[in-house]
């Protein structure tokens, strides 16, 4: 890098010079540094669609997205055309994702592809944007697309493991983990998915043995204990739950799906409501888009008595995951609370219609079997 910084003090005309340096500092997310040096770059070069596009990258990195937007488009609008085209149309997707801008999102995922048909990572992060936004069998449409592309990508293998589970595709769900980490086997991705999907056949004693060997392998591996964690909430083990939750976060404490599983357990548990809380409310911070984790704010300012509250987070989370029995469940309890009974029954009743789970199940068939005697 001082070679670069250096180039650009004997050659100050020279944009290349500033791009190079722009793009070192990138690398090192020293994102503050990196912002004059590609304004100076395009100050020289206004042309140059390189350093729009890594301008646009930058302000996304500092989270000043309308800014990014803006360099993205100028980095769309230069002449003769930026030869990179469908990776900022990708990145405008995941930054209007980002806006909660879902619809101008998927037509950018959507513009990558058809700006370059045989773009791996456009496919990929358009079945990414529709499975954050719940709408699974899309995703995997997406996600197929992909692997005719790029058969046998690890990555690839434990996405699809992650929308089949969303799917209740349990054996699908195991058997693209199972490839995964044949492919690659320390994928924590793959890992955890395979476990959820043993939990998800009721192969519990398998799913323990794979948890155990894994922490056996690397005792630090928060993603592992996290995945214990829900197995042993599976089983109605609701403390050594929160315990396995515990270990995770302290292992990994900015982690926003750690925090959020840490977060709901507590809520479950009715433990410590307010500090689940704040664990809920830093994972939402971190991607306010999360349809799970706004339904876990949603539910934790429902054991609170907030219904205000608890109404308008699980709404947002019904309008991102509209194929969601948990937070159709929370509606059903927050239209309870209210004395809506009808609206509650209803929303119970869309749950029942979206779960597998036979513990979900029965819970809501008597929360509709108590309505109905009142």
């Amino acid at each position: 890098m001082e070679i670069q910084k250096r180039l650009t003090e004997v050659s100050p005309e020279n944009a290349k010079a500033f791009l190079n340096l722009g793009w070192f500092l990138l690398k090192l997310k020293r994102y503050d540094d990196a912002l004059p040096v590609f304004d100076q770059a395009i100050s020289i070069d206004p042309k140059n669609g390189f350093g729009y596009h890594n301008l646009g990258w930058t302000y996304h990195e500092l989270h000043r997205y309308d800014q990014a937007l803006a360099a993205y488009a100028q980095a769309l609008e230069v002449k003769p055309p930026y030869g990179q085209r469908q990776k900022v149309y990708r990145e405008i997707a995941d930054t209007y994702f980002r806006l909660n801008r879902i619809n101008e999102a998927v037509e950018a995922g959507k513009k990558s592809i058809e700006t370059d048909p045989e773009y791996f990572d456009g496919y990929v992060g358009l079945g990414r944007l529709y499975h954050d936004t719940g709408r699974f069998e899309e995703s995997l449409e997406q996600l197929k697309l992909a692997n005719e592309i790029k058969p046998g990508d690890a990555n690839l293998l434990g996405t699809f493991a992650d929308v089949y589970g969303h799917l209740g595709r349990f054996a699908d769900e195991e058997k693209a983990a199972r490839d995964a980490l044949r492919i690659k086997p320390d994928l924590p991705q793959a890992l955890n998915l395979l476990g959820a999907a043993l939990i998800g056949q009721q192969k519990v004693a398998e799913a323990e043995l794979v948890l155990s060997k894994a922490l056996q392998a690397n005792p630090k591996r928060a993603d592992v204990y996290l995945m214990l964690g829900s197995l042993l909430a599976h089983q109605g083990k609701q403390s050594a739950a929160s315990k396995a939750y515990k270990q995770a976060l302290e292992l990994d404490p900015d982690n926003p799906l750690i925090l959020n599983n840490v977060g709901y357990a507590m809520v479950e548990n009715g433990e410590h409501l307010e500090e689940a809380l704040v664990m809920i409310q830093k994972a939402v911070k971190s991607n306010p888009n999360n349809g799970y984790f706004l339904d876990s704010l949603g539910f934790a300012y429902l054991k609170l008595g907030k219904l205000d509250e608890a109404e308008k987070y699980l709404n947002e989370a019904a309008r991102i995951n509209s194929s969601g029995a948990a937070v159709q469940e929370h509606l059903g309890d927050v239209h309870q609370a209210r004395g809506k009974k009808e609206q509650a029954a209803a929303a119970w009743q869309r749950a029942q219609t979206l779960t597998s789970d036979p513990v979900q199940i029965e819970r809501i068939k008597k929360k509709l079997a108590g309505d109905a005697k009142k």
